[in-house]
């Protein structure tokens, strides 16, 4: 008896949303400054350069300066200074 399986139709192409981010190498002293996520977080457990997504008309050394003080300063009390 012959099968009567529905022929599987080809997935439709969707279009991915561009997301700009901003990303930080901060190497001072000889040490680099990188992060691993929590385990509990997306990609827990992968390392990370500080940075994230840039907000609206936000400049990317804005966008940086925002990450790394949320990240960074608030997390461990650290003051950052950038050198450009």
């Amino acid at each position: 008896m012959p099968s009567k399986r529905k022929k599987r139709q080809p997935k439709k192409k969707t279009r991915l949303k561009e997301i700009e981010v901003g990303c930080a190498v901060i190497y001072r002293r000889g040490k680099l400054l990188i992060s691993q996520r929590r385990p509990g977080d997306s990609l827990g457990g992968y390392w990370e350069f500080p940075g994230g997504k840039r907000d609206g008309d936000e400049t990317f050394e804005a966008c940086i300066a925002r990450e790394v003080l949320r990240k960074w300063v608030f997390a461990y009390g650290q003051i950052v200074s950038f050198i450009r």
